[in-house]
């Protein structure tokens, strides 16, 4: 498994715009080291007792928001092979890759009748990896996509998501960490209100992980050396 350390600088600011929905860039992790490898950081010591966690504060991630409410102008629906996932009220949400473009978002509304207009969740002109996972609960949907230069060619994620977006849809979180092997695990609360993204890695064992609670956003990077359940 290739090193999961973050060393390039944080990408630029997304710059989407459309008449209904916009971009907005909610911060960026300020330390970054042009130029230097992909190493995993040295971890602070573990307890002799107990798996020891710290945060990754040094390590570039940023967070976006996209929002704005759905258009229905195109009646376009989304493709065959767009990851949709049916909602409470006979809703649905459809995310899929638009190559050269990014990650891609399409809203089914039951009162219209038809799906929502495109909108861009992530701007970006690499490949996509295979496979988006959604998952809903509580009013609350979460996802993890991937993207990376040649990730056609089997080339590992070098640009890792993860999304949460709460009620009808009009507002996505969007969290970017680069240079990263790819979110394996989305765990939410039943009322909706927490998501924890995670990755486990065996060599050595351990767990990173991300939280999203309603209200706070994204949480730092958590690692936690030892503990390789995911849990």
């Amino acid at each position: 498994m290739r090193a999961r350390g973050l060393w390039a600088p944080a990408a630029a600011a997304l710059l989407v715009a459309a008449a209904s929905w916009g971009v907005y860039e909610l911060g960026a992790s300020p330390h970054s080291v042009p130029g230097s490898p992909r190493s995993q950081p040295s971890p602070p010591a573990p307890s002799s007792s107990s798996s020891h966690s710290y945060v990754h504060t040094h390590l570039p991630t940023r967070v976006t928001v996209v929002e704005g409410e759905p258009s229905y102008t195109a009646q376009s629906s989304p493709p065959e092979d767009a990851e949709v996932l049916r909602l409470p009220g006979g809703r649905s949400v459809a995310l899929y890759y638009d190559p050269g473009h990014g990650l891609m978002e399409q809203r089914f509304s039951p009162r219209v009748g038809r799906w929502s207009d495109p909108r861009v969740l992530y701007a970006t002109e690499t490949d996509p990896c295979p496979d988006i996972s959604v998952k809903e609960s509580g009013g609350a949907v979460a996802a993890i996509a991937d993207f990376a230069r040649f990730c056609s060619d089997g080339e590992p994620p070098d640009e890792s998501l993860a999304l949460v977006g709460v009620g009808e849809l009009d507002t996505w979180e969007v969290h970017l960490t680069r240079h990263y092997d790819g979110w394996k695990k989305i765990t939410t609360s039943d009322d909706g209100t927490g998501v924890t993204f995670t990755y486990v890695y065996t060599s050595p064992p351990g767990t990173t992980r991300l939280r999203w609670r309603e209200g706070q956003g994204f949480s730092d990077l958590l690692e936690t050396p030892g503990d390789p359940t995911g849990t």
